[in-house]
Order: structure tokens, then C-alpha cells, then sequence
């Protein structure tokens, strides 16, 4: 095994440390600020190291299941111990002779205050005994390859390493693993890790924020002879749903805050165009409005090559991204409600607008307000962080996703609601107030519905 070089935490996170970035604490055993926090499932983690890299601008992590075992092996000062320290567990570790034993009306039941054995070769603490820790990983068996940063399995439960206070010296060797479900909390803590100050143009164990970002860069493509922009957003992890500067707007369906990782892709620059709608499908706003009567009780609200095309239901963006792609030889579709999100707040360029681009609606959006109550034509308002028009206002926009209601878990790549009939509406639109323009905002509908409010943009 091949590691690049990084730090990893002295202790385990420290009740204290917790509450100061999560404002509160979980763990069962208390009373000792210094005692590690505990009864925090991996999923807790990445919140509390997504709160604590907001606080500090840093890239902390989990560590790598392999990084772990290495620091807890004495990095390159081991020498060879069974246990992280030495070959004596009593010397370095909380474990059940000398914690669960004793009963639990002995003060030595339960977690300990970190520190309180001896460290290991590299001045590390508790790992091994006193609570498991959550590694970055997901479980898998190992093989005979030789590795280089090894991140685990493609699938699985995650790891945990170090054994805890009620378990046998077994567990607390440094060979030691053990799994579980990353959304299940228990007698489990974590200890942090970054490559934070080992960064150079050759490491292979760069973070995400040292690499160069080119969110916000445009690729031109072409149907028919329209030339249409999509803009490149460079993958991360965010929060999603009503975060503090939403506001008091939390509705049940905006709750709660949750975190999502994005791999990169492309977004269109503005709403799809009638301009590029005429040149895939061969029809106008009106000649689609005359022809699909269906929910379209509403006169034309700007008619125009450069006005968002509107009067299109879910179905109908499906059948026109069907045709782009055959005409393109692309893989053009909707956003995802995750992507779109992450768009509308600026990527990893984002300065945490209540709107996309400003905390003033009126800066970026065409709304109830100021609207005339009709569309725009699109880019006639500044754009947001990452040059993307119109997120807030102008026309609400469908996504790919069936519309269903949040859950606390971590999420990479979600895809909405397995079942459903409706189907997600981002952005508010010229005709709502301006609640509806936040990017936190979320609606939905059934997909064969169409208004003179409603169209769409692309991903790629």
C-alpha cells in the first residue's frame, strides 16, 4: 500500500469541538467535554465536516480507511505493534477489562476523556479502544494489488476501525475492521484527516479546492443553426434545502437541510429559447399553445426568438431533448432538482444568495414585482456566480426528478423520488411573489401540465 502524505487528528473528535460546530451533542455518555462524541452515524459526519470546513475554509475529511490504519501502525516511526502504541493494550487503550467490566456503577464505564492512555509512535491518541471510528470508505473485501491511495469499495456499508470500550483487546488491533450502515448512529466516533498544506501540481492527494476550478466556463453547440451556451459546473458537496440564509420560508418540502455530492457537468447559460424550441421541433409558442389546449388557459406572455419557451409540459421537454440529441449526437436532458440547486446557488463559486446571483430580487429576477406579467427575454437580468441567467424568475423551470420529500442521509448524485406522479418545478417565475424565487424553493406538478409560466433549461 502507497499513501501520499496527510494529517489526521491527534484524538478523536471531542464532544466539545462537536458542539461548537453543530450546536449540540449527541453522545450517551457525557458529562466530560473532553470525551469523544459518539451515538454519530457517517452520515452525521459529513454534516459536521461540511459545517466545520464552512468555519475554518478548509478541506477536512474522514480519513481513508487506509490512511487510518497506517497512522494507527506508527506511520513510518512503527514498530510493529499489535495495539496503536504497543503491544501492552492496558498501556494504550479503553476496552472492556477496564471500562465495561467494571460495571455500570464504576466511573470507568463508558467512554474516556481523550488523552488518557498513552499515544502511539506518531503522538496519536485512542486509536485503538475507547469508541470506533467511522473512516471515509465504503466496506469491501481486500486483494493482493498492490494500491496507491486506495478509497474502497464502489459499494457497501462504511468502515469503522479501532474497537471501543466494551469490546474484547481483539478489536482493538490495528488490523482490526468492522462495518456499518452510514445512516445508523452507535457506540462510534471519527477522528478528521486532510492533505491541507501537502498540495503541489504533482499530488495525487490534492483537495477539491486546490484543484483549478473552471466553474463557469462556456461550450456553444448547435441545432439547426442556433447556437445555444452551456455552462460548465465543477463538482462538490453542498447543502441543500432551506440553509440560514433562506430565511424562515421552510416549508415541510424544504426540509431539512441536507448534504449532496455532485459529480461536474454542464448547464445550459439561459432557459431554452422559443428561438431553439422552433428550430428542433418546427413549432412557435403560439402554434404549440393553439394546438395543446390542455391546461393553457392563459394568453401569450411574450412571443419572441430570445423569450424562454414556455407552454411545455414535462413530457413535452422529454420530446424535444430526444430530438436535440439526434440532432446533436449529444446526451442533452433536464437537470436534476440536486443540480439545478447546486447551479442556481453559484457552485463552488457560490457567496450564499437568498436568490441565484443577489439577495435583492429585483437585481436578478423577473417576478410578480416587476414583471408586467409576462415573460422576458432571457439574460436581461444579471446572472448569478457562475453566469447563469434567470434562475430566480422569468419562467419556473421543470427538472428530471419525481418530487418527493427530503431526508436527513448524505447523497451523491440523487435522482428524486423512486415513485411519483408529479415531477419538479424550480426557480418561481414572472407571475409568483418573491418567496417563490429563492433557490431553495421547490414546486411541483403533474407532467402532462403546461402554463405560460412554466419551461425549462438543459444539463449535459
Amino acid at each position: 500500500m502507497t499513501l501520499s502524505s496527510y494529517y489526521i487528528g491527534q484524538t478523536e473528535v471531542t464532544q466539545e469541538l462537536w458542539q461548537a460546530v453543530m450546536g449540540s451533542n449527541p453522545s450517551r455518555f457525557t458529562g466530560n467535554q473532553r470525551r469523544p462524541v459518539e451515538n454519530v452515524s457517517w452520515d452525521d459526519c459529513q454534516m459536521f465536516v461540511w459545517k466545520l470546513n464552512q468555519l475554518t475554509g478548509k478541506t477536512f475529511r474522514l480519513p481513508t480507511e487506509a490512511e487510518w490504519e497506517f497512522a494507527a501502525r506508527g506511520g513510518n516511526k512503527s514498530q510493529g505493534y499489535k495495539y496503536a502504541g504497543s503491544n501492552t493494550i492496558d498501556d494504550v487503550a479503553w476496552y472492556t477489562v477496564n471500562t465495561y467490566d467494571k460495571g455500570k456503577n464504576s466511573p470507568d464505564y463508558g467512554t474516556h476523556p481523550v488523552r488518557g492512555k498513552l499515544p502511539n509512535e506518531l503522538g496519536l491518541y485512542d486509536m485503538s479502544g475507547n469508541v470506533w471510528e467511522w473512516c471515509h470508505d465504503q466496506f469491501g473485501n481486500y486483494n493482493s494489488d498492490s494500491q496507491t491511495n486506495p478509497t474502497g469499495a464502489s459499494s457497501g456499508y462504511r468502515v469503522m476501525r479501532g474497537g471501543d470500550w466494551h469490546l474484547f483487546a481483539k478489536s482493538c488491533r490495528v488490523s482490526r475492521r468492522s462495518n456499518g450502515s452510514g445512516t445508523v448512529a452507535g457506540i462510534c466516533g471519527f477522528r478528521l484527516a486532510t492533505t491541507d498544506g501537502f498540495l503541489s501540481s504533482n499530488s495525487s492527494c490534492q483537495s477539491s479546492n486546490s484543484v483549478n476550478d473552471d466553474s463557469g466556463r462556456t461550450e456553444m453547440f448547435t441545432a439547426n443553426g442556433v447556437t445555444f451556451k452551456m455552462v460548465y459546473v465543477a463538482g462538490d458537496t453542498f447543502m441543500m434545502g432551506i440553509t440560514d440564509e433562506q430565511g424562515n420560508d421552510a416549508q415541510s418540502n424544504k426540509i431539512p437541510a441536507h448534504l449532496v455530492t455532485l459529480s461536474s457537468y454542464y448547464i445550459g447559460q439561459t432557459e431554452v429559447t422559443q428561438e431553439l424550441w422552433r428550430a428542433v421541433m418546427g413549432t412557435t409558442v403560439r402554434q404549440k399553445r393553439d394546438r395543446d389546449r390542455r391546461g393553457a388557459e392563459w394568453d401569450l406572455r411574450g412571443e419572441g426568438a430570445q423569450y424562454p419557451m414556455y407552454y411545455v409540459s414535462w413530457d413535452d421537454c422529454q420530446e424535444f431533448v430526444s430530438k436535440l440529441n439526434q440532432l446533436t449526437g449529444k446526451s442533452f436532458c433536464l437537470p436534476t432538482e440536486a443540480e439545478w440547486e447546486f447551479a442556481a446557488r453559484g457552485g463552488k463559486k457560490s457567496r450564499n444568495f437568498i436568490y441565484a446571483g443577489s439577495n435583492t430580487p429585483d437585481n436578478v429576477a423577473w417576478y410578480e414585482d416587476n414583471s408586467d406579467s409576462m415573460a422576458h427575454p432571457v439574460g436581461r437580468k444579471p446572472s448569478n456566480e457562475l453566469g447563469l441567467y434567470d434562475m430566480s424568475g422569468n419562467v419556473e423551470e421543470w427538472c428530471q426528478d419525481r418530487f418527493g420529500d427530503y431526508n436527513t442521509c448524505l447523497q451523491t448524485n440523487p435522482k428524486g423520488a423512486s415513485s411519483g406522479l408529479s415531477r419538479v418545478e424550480r426557480g418561481g417565475c414572472w407571475y409568483f411573489s418573491s418567496k417563490f424565487l429563492r433557490v431553495s424553493n421547490r414546486s411541483y406538478e403533474l407532467p402532462s401540465r403546461m402554463h405560460a409560466y412554466l419551461g425549462f433549461r438543459l444539463a449535459l
